[in-house]
C-alpha cells in the first residue's frame, strides 16, 4: 500500500502498469519548490519511493463515486491498454484514506488531488471521475486546466440530485448509520441484469457500501448538496468525454447528455443496458470508449 500526507490527512493511491516507471534515488524537491520559495503544504518533498515517468507518458487518474473506494476501478485498469499509466486513490474519509476536519467542499478535493500529483511529480493527466469524482474532475479542470490534458466524466452531471436529495439521505445515515441506506443505494448503483447475472458481486458491493467510514459519507453528501457549477461548465477547456449508462437512475442519461452539451467540443458516448457505476458493469466498454477518445485527440 501507498500513502501520502495531501495537507492534513494520508491519502492511500496506488500506481498502475506505468510502463518505464522506475522507483527515485531519494527525496527530492517537489514540482514548484525553489530554494527561500515556502511550498504549500504537500507539496515540500517527493517521497522516496515516488515514481519518476517517462517524459510525456499519459497518465490517467481515476476519482470514485461516493460511498466506493479505488477497487470500483478495478476491472477497468485490468481492461488498460499495457501503454497507458494510471492513479486511483481514495478521497479523503473515503476508503482508507484518512478523514480531517479542515478542508471541505469540491474546491479542498481538488486541492487534495493537486497535492497528490505534486507529491508524486504528475502532470499534466487525464482525469476520468464517476459521479461524485466526475464532479471533482470538474473542478479540478475548472482550477488547474493547465494540469489536465482531457477529462473522461462518467455517470455524472454538473450538480447531481439536489439539496434536499442529499440532506434527507444525511438524516437517514446519522440516525441509522450506513446500513440504514444500503439497500436502496445498491439499487440506484446497477441496473437489473446486474443483479441477475451477478448477485454475489451485487451483495458484495453492498457490504463495501455498509462499511464505508460514516464521516467521510456525510462530508461528501455535504458536498453534493453545496455544488452546481452548471453556470461554469462551459469554461471547461479541456478535451472531454462523458459517458452515461443507459440503465442509470442516479444520474440518467438525459442528465448526463446535458453536461455534455454544455461543455465546448465535448463528446457523448451511452454505454447500452449500463447502470450507474458503469466502470464495474462494462468495464471494457469504458476503456474501449477512452481509449477511442484519446488516440481520436492524439494523446495516446
Amino acid at each position: 500500500m501507498s500513502f501520502m500526507q495531501c495537507g492534513n490527512a494520508v491519502h492511500f493511491y496506488r500506481l498502475h502498469s506505468c510502463p518505464g516507471l522506475r522507483p527515485s534515488p531519494a527525496l527530492r524537491p517537489g514540482p514548484g519548490v525553489r530554494p527561500g520559495v515556502a511550498p504549500r503544504p504537500g507539496a515540500e518533498l517527493r517521497e522516496s519511493l515516488a515514481p519518476v515517468l517517462p517524459a510525456g507518458a499519459p497518465v490517467i487518474v481515476f476519482i470514485n463515486g461516493l460511498g466506493t473506494d479505488h477497487r470500483i476501478w478495478d476491472g477497468v485498469l485490468a481492461a488498460l491498454p499495457a501503454d497507458l499509466s494510471a492513479l486511483v486513490y481514495d478521497q479523503r474519509g473515503q476508503g482508507i484514506s484518512e478523514w480531517s476536519e479542515g478542508r471541505s467542499g469540491v474546491e479542498g478535493s481538488s486541492e487534495d488531488l493537486a497535492q497528490l500529483l505534486d507529491g508524486l511529480g504528475i502532470g499534466p493527466v487525464v482525469l476520468c471521475g464517476l459521479s461524485l469524482g466526475g464532479l471533482i474532475a470538474q473542478a479540478f479542470a475548472l482550477e488547474y486546466p493547465e494540469r489536465v490534458r482531457a477529462l473522461c466524466l462518467c455517470a455524472t452531471a454538473a450538480c447531481i440530485g439536489s439539496p434536499e436529495l442529499w440532506r434527507e439521505r444525511a438524516e437517514r445515515v446519522q440516525q441509522g448509520g450506513m446500513a440504514a441506506v444500503a439497500a436502496q443505494v445498491t439499487e440506484r448503483w446497477f441496473s437489473p441484469t446486474f443483479f441477475e447475472r451477478q448477485p454475489s458481486a451485487a451483495r458484495g458491493w453492498r457490504v463495501l457500501l455498509e462499511r464505508a467510514p460514516t464521516a467521510g459519507y456525510l462530508v461528501a453528501l455535504r458536498l453534493l448538496a453545496e455544488t452546481d457549477l452548471r453556470s461554469r461548465v462551459g469554461q471547461i477547456s479541456a478535451p472531454t468525454l462523458v459517458l452515461a449508462g443507459a440503465a442509470d437512475v442516479a444520474t440518467p442519461p438525459d442528465q448526463v447528455r446535458a453536461l455534455a452539451d454544455a461543455i465546448p467540443g465535448a463528446e457523448f458516448v451511452l454505454l447500452p443496458g449500463a447502470g450507474h457505476l458503469l466502470c464495474i458493469e462494462e468495464p471494457g466498454s469504458l476503456v474501449r470508449a477512452l481509449d477511442e477518445f484519446l488516440g481520436g485527440k492524439g494523446i495516446v
